[in-house]
């Protein structure tokens, strides 16, 4: 009896984190690159852009319904590159980077800096 509450208590705990764990805005459909921005200071942003491939978003708190983490997804064409930019109420970042396909980067957004992880 004590196996089965111990097991039913942990089924419980893992059913509670991963519904409150909250799960990444996504941006486009392919699977060829995705690349991760972690938002840390929502409060200091004005618009996110991403540009690739026939994607070309911009995207306002607002559009962010609480979320921080963001996955922007496409597939290579023509173009084997990608852009994102950040506006801030303090500063205006923006990389440009070339990509192949499987590549995974992972970039961090914070008050002051838009850095790679």
């Amino acid at each position: 009896m004590k196996y089965i509450n111990l097991i039913t208590s942990l089924i419980i705990g893992l059913l509670a984190i991963s519904c409150t764990k909250n799960p990444p805005l996504k941006i486009g459909n392919g699977e060829d690159v995705i690349v991760t921005l972690e938002i840390t200071d929502p409060e200091n942003l004005v618009d996110i852009s991403f540009s690739s491939n026939k994607i070309d978003t911009i995207l306002y708190p607002q559009d962010l319904k609480s979320k921080s983490i963001i996955h922007f997804k496409f597939n290579l064409q023509t173009d084997k590159s990608y852009y994102i930019g950040a506006i801030t109420k303090t500063d205006t970042f923006g990389i440009l980077a070339s990509v192949q396909s499987g590549y995974r980067p992972n970039f961090i957004l914070d008050s002051d800096t838009l850095k790679s992880n």
